[in-house]
């Protein structure tokens, strides 16, 4: 394994340590406050997980096809006032398309171009709460804010101010912004620094509504790889890994790096020798990581490695896994989440309505979601023989909308 997907192991993993763990007892330690977590007994503790434990019902939510609603890729899900926001990526096609609360097509957001109220790319959705829930959308060279309720624009915030000291990067920028409340937007960027041995160094700004920088400060960080979503709000707190670093930081309100935690004995699952794959992390933040009342979750990817982790992970026939990390708040445990349904779908298992497993990709309002292609839901509600995703299959085509699976939490 190269040792940069090696160091994403080692982030993705410790994000998880980072926010999720409070005390230390069984596989966590807390010594001065710095967390450390032991990879190594979370895979031995690899068990299927009912959703029910969790979650107090789940249904799935067909999203209307049309014309003015093709979805590509999904990779945002907000729900906001009975309204879904769906953030899309299509080639030369990203929106922000508005669904009701059972899949009816209601408003796209898409205004793409270059002159006012206008996006070249875009990169990223927040829903400012604290300021009438405002709708944000990230570009590579603005912030555009719509009503929730008319979806009309309101207010239009330029990056220049940032774009003078980085230029280049805008597009990295906004992929890597956060809402903070009471008007704040955090970045963070890329920069030269003056007497650095790198030609660039991770930065942070915090800028108002107006485009204006309120704070900015430079992490005395080297090798850093822009472009890597590793920035989070969590309990009005700012969380911060480096790839190539084995610390999580919290940024502190003068924007500067507090280190929160670290991760051990991932290394013994390190590639064992040519040819006999690799472990590999997976972490989109907002989708694949994130924390509830409950529980923590990560997704995590395994190349090959047969032999080194549990054989229950891996489907039948199967020489790779994507599966979940998880910490239940409640026990304090970690453990590796796998299922024993046939289909090639990872996941909690679902004892709700017994169809296909649910893996958590986005988390809103108390509410997790995941989505499935039409093509795929036709084929597992056969397979499962799920009632209600029966139903849902018989109204679809492999032309459809794919469909959204809802679940509540407890």
């Amino acid at each position: 394994m190269n040792n940069n997907l090696f160091s994403k192991i080692f982030i993705a993993v410790t994000l998880v340590a980072s926010l999720c763990f409070s005390s230390c007892k069984d596989n966590t330690v807390n010594t001065d406050n710095l967390l450390i977590w032991d990879f190594d007994m979370a895979v031995k503790n690899a068990q299927t997980i009912p959703l029910s434990r969790y979650a107090k019902n789940l249904r799935y939510i067909p999203l209307e096809t049309s014309n003015s609603s093709l979805i590509g890729r999904i990779a945002q899900v907000e729900n906001v006032d009975d309204k879904i926001f769906i953030r899309t990526t299509i080639p030369g096609k990203e929106e922000v398309i508005v669904f009701t609360p059972d899949g009816k097509y209601i408003k796209t957001l898409n205004k793409f171009g270059r002159g006012p109220g206008e996006y070249i790319r875009l990169c990223g959705m927040c829903i400012e709460e604290d300021n009438n829930n405002l709708v944000t959308l990230f570009s590579g060279n603005k912030l555009l804010s719509y009503d929730i309720n008319s979806e009309k624009l309101v207010r239009e915030t330029p990056l220049d101010t940032i774009a003078k000291i980085i230029g280049k990067y805008m597009v990295e920028v906004a992929k890597n912004a956060t809402y903070m409340g009471n008007g704040k937007y955090f970045f963070e960027y890329k920069a030269p620094m003056e007497g650095s041995s790198e030609d660039d160094v991770a930065s942070f700004c915090i800028i108002d509504t107006l485009g204006n920088i309120i704070k900015n400060n430079f992490a005395k960080k080297d090798n850093y790889h822009v472009g890597c979503k590793n920035i989070m709000k969590y309990d009005d707190n700012l969380i911060w890994s480096q790839v190539k670093n084995d610390t999580i930081y919290r940024i502190t309100d003068n924007l500067e790096l507090t280190p929160h935690c670290v991760i051990t004995n991932v290394g013994i699952y390190k590639n064992r020798g040519k040819g006999r794959g690799s472990i590999s992390m997976r972490t989109q933040l907002g989708t694949e990581l994130f924390e509830c009342d409950h529980f923590m979750t990560v997704g995590v990817n395994i190349e090959g490695m047969k032999g080194v982790f549990p054989d229950k992970i891996y489907k039948d026939g199967a020489k790779n896994a994507h599966t979940i990390l998880l910490y239940d708040k409640t026990t304090k445990k970690s453990v590796l989440v796998f299922n024993r349904e046939s289909i090639y779908k990872y996941g909690f298992t679902n004892d709700i309505d017994y169809g296909m497993p649910f893996y958590p990709r986005f988390y809103s309002k108390n509410k997790l979601y995941d989505y499935v292609s039409a093509a795929s839901f036709i084929e597992y509600a056969e397979k499962m023989g799920c009632q209600a995703q029966k139903r849902i299959a018989a109204t679809l085509n492999e032309e459809s909308n794919p469909v959204l699976v809802e679940v509540t939490l407890r």
